[in-house]
């Protein structure tokens, strides 16, 4: 399957702010061919809610916590009821995506310490390299996608 490869909230354009109506998907410049369960775990890793450690939804910010978004498991039930796909091996996408967006953050990191970037945002990425793959690694001993901390 083609997949997006950065699937996430603000890559996705919403017709009239209604989550369940896609207008336009951006940033297309890292899709590939691969699993379309990747683009899921990825989005699920970036997808924070208001349950979640007040760490992981500082660390990782994103409108997904404000009232009226579906938890992670909810939008997982709705992808497998729309898409008919197997969800059974939920917990690899979701801790593959979190340990993807490490990468990502580490990255970003290492070019704002070298100086190639100076956009203070970048400065704590570290840290949520490491709270992604703290994150990943407590997926993986639950077995499960939330109420992990």
């Amino acid at each position: 399957s083609l997949i997006h490869n950065d699937y996430k909230y603000d890559n996705v354009v919403f017709v009239d702010n209604q989550w369940t109506q896609i207008a336009a998907i951006l940033d297309w410049e890292m899709c590939t061919l691969g699993d379309p369960m990747m683009d899921l775990g990825t989005s699920l890793g970036y997808w924070t809610t208001a349950s979640d450690a007040d760490f992981l939804k500082q660390g990782l910010p994103s409108p997904t916590i404000m009232p009226g978004n579906p938890k992670r498991t909810e939008i997982v039930h709705e992808y497998a009821l729309k898409s008919g796909r197997d969800i059974n091996n939920l917990t690899f996408y979701f801790a593959y995506g979190l340990f993807k967006i490490a990468v990502i953050a580490q990255q970003i990191y290492y070019r704002f310490k070298h100086g190639f970037t100076k956009d203070p945002r970048f400065a704590s990425l570290n840290k949520v390299s490491a709270l992604c793959c703290n994150t990943a690694w407590n997926a993986i001993q639950k077995d499960r996608i939330d109420e992990l901390f």
